[in-house]
């Protein structure tokens, strides 16, 4: 895993040359209901061949 902190305007290339599917919340903690939603966006990159990514947002 790595982590790639990301401010507005994106700048690093890092981040946006490689297609991925993303799941995109709040993620105030790993509970049941946002492990689904990471589990189906692992799924959905699975079938397509795809890396996964995780956005959430520091208040």
């Amino acid at each position: 895993m790595k982590t790639i902190y990301l401010h507005h305007p994106i700048t690093t290339d890092e981040w946006t040359d490689i297609n991925k599917v993303m799941a995109l919340g709040f993620f105030d903690g790993v509970h049941l209901g946002h492990q689904a939603v990471i589990k189906q966006a692992k799924q959905i990159a699975g079938q397509k061949g795809l890396q996964t990514a995780v956005l959430t947002f520091d208040p």
